[in-house]
């Protein structure tokens, strides 16, 4: 007889549902050969949104949101490990750097650059053949998108280290949401004029519209899409349980208060430049729509903040000793601070 699935499993099938992750073997078959072509023949300098499709593994997926919700409201950042064909990144690890991030930046000092080198020359002697193709970082709270210092980063990368990716993470809206806030990116060479912009702005910041702004036409978007093989069952396990225990053991209100605080005040700006706009007749109606917008996702979040923390209240059924959910934030869920929500 089969036993039921775990709680923690449960999650994880949730998690995957939610994130559309694909059960692929054959993503994990380093194929030297399309690789080789593909870096060969540098298609990309034909046609700069060659590259239009990213597929990443649960394994690398879990690895940098775990990373990024350890950072808090600072920035962090690491290194993606995979390879390329047709049109496609494939991600299969990643790692973490040793960087000094703030708030709004993440500094790659010298020792992070030497700790770079060294992993994947340790990385490739071992016997993986996954090169080091990009980087990913965090923005805690502000969305997936390159800033002003991001872009000039990446188009550096891409000049002298291609094929090459970079990754932004969210984790305050993955918390908050539930399913994994995440974009990657490619810059246009010098001189090349998009028709369009190709990078969403629908969520980002009022006091982050102008760098996003100045910015978002040297750069475009790709497809991403998740996949995990039938052989990375123990091994995600592992890296679940932790990610499971971390994301129920924490109170959820207070781990995004900052964060729903800040949408507040953003909602807040955009009524003021409403109010600014009102005589001006249609100028006025792309910020009520932003307005409604944001306002519908943060009662979202807000409410989904609140049905964690009844759930976890009732998952434990009173602190535990033996519960490592249980030990930690096990206070009512009245304590919650009303200005949370």
């Amino acid at each position: 007889m089969t036993a039921p699935p775990t709680k923690s499993e449960e999650a994880f099938e949730r998690f995957k549902d939610v994130n559309n992750i694909e059960l692929l073997d054959l993503p994990y078959k380093f194929n030297q050969v399309a690789d080789n072509e593909v870096r060969q023949n540098k298609p990309w300098r034909q046609d700069p949104n060659y590259f239009d499709k990213v597929k990443i593994s649960t394994l690398a997926l879990l690895k940098m949101v775990t990373h990024a919700r350890s950072g808090g409201d600072l920035e962090i950042m690491g290194m993606l490990q995979g390879r390329v064909e047709a049109h496609t990144f494939y991600v299969v690890d990643v790692f973490a750097l040793p960087v000094e991030g703030t708030e709004t930046r993440v500094n790659a000092q010298t020792e992070a650059y030497e700790y770079m080198t060294r992993y994947a020359d340790l990385y490739n002697k071992s016997g993986n053949m996954e090169k080091v193709i990009g980087w990913y970082h965090s923005h805690p709270g502000y969305g997936c998108w390159l800033s002003g210092i991001d872009v000039e980063t990446q188009h550096l990368n891409q000049q002298f280290t291609e094929p090459f990716l970079a990754i932004v993470v969210d984790p305050v809206r993955t918390l908050s949401s539930g399913k994994v806030d995440i974009g990657a990116f490619r810059t246009y060479p010098d001189g090349h004029l998009p028709s369009s912009s190709k990078v969403s702005g629908k969520f980002i910041p009022m006091n982050k519209a102008d760098d996003f702004g100045h910015h978002c036409n040297r750069y475009y978007q790709l497809e991403v899409s998740y996949y995990m093989s039938t052989m990375d069952t123990k091994l995600l396990k592992y890296f679940w349980n932790s990610y499971w225990v971390q994301t129920l053991s924490g109170n959820k209100l207070g781990g995004i208060s900052g964060y729903l605080n800040s949408q507040l005040s953003n909602i807040d700006s955009i009524l003021q430049g409403v109010s600014t706009e009102r005589g001006k007749g249609e100028r006025a109606n792309p910020l009520l729509n932003k307005c409604g917008d944001d306002s519908r996702k943060l009662v979202t979040e807000a409410a989904n903040g609140l049905l964690q923390e009844y759930f976890k209240r009732s998952f434990c059924s009173g602190p535990s000793e033996e519960n490592p959910i249980c030990q930690k934030n096990a206070e009512p869920i009245d304590a919650v601070n009303n200005e949370n929500v």
